[in-house]
């Protein structure tokens, strides 16, 4: 369908901030250039009605969700059941004294609740053996598996 000045068209004006009836002031081809409210009187470039495009779709699909009676299943906050290392290194060390931290190396051996001083990750305590020559070290900014027992 082709345009001509003075033919009117639904669009949204920026001035009233709704969908409301325009008249076309400038079309070239099938595109329309300018379009003026009906309702205020606002000159403006054409915009398409917000029922008719994507954003309003999903906003009208998620209004409909809002507002429907279905109940809502218990969701669980990110922050509140996520552990952090820094959570469990807390948790960990609370009392022990760093002093006692041995320096980490590849040759010892690490049982569970040993503390260790890495040169690059810094303190951290054993909470598990995954392996023979394996164990789990949370740190403060993260959790690692480390070699140990190696000869």
């Amino acid at each position: 369908m082709s345009y001509v000045s003075g033919s009117p068209i639904d669009a949204y004006c920026m001035a009233c901030k709704r969908d409301s009836n325009h008249v076309v002031l400038e079309a070239v081809g099938l595109q329309i250039r300018s379009v003026r409210c009906e309702r205020c009187g606002a000159e403006d470039a054409y915009r398409a009605p917000r029922a008719k495009t994507k954003a309003a779709l999903l906003e009208f699909a998620a209004q409909k969700k809002r507002t429907s009676s279905a109940p809502k299943p218990a969701s669980r906050s990110r922050k509140a059941s996520a552990r952090t290392p820094r959570t469990i290194f807390a948790e960990l060390t609370d009392g022990m004294d760093f002093d006692t931290a041995l320096p980490y190396s590849a040759k010892n051996a690490l049982n569970e609740g040993d503390l260790i001083r890495h040169p690059i990750f810094g303190i951290g305590i054993v909470t598990a053996r995954t392996d023979f020559q394996k164990a789990k070290v949370v740190f403060e900014t993260s959790e690692r598996v480390m070699v140990c027992n190696r000869q």
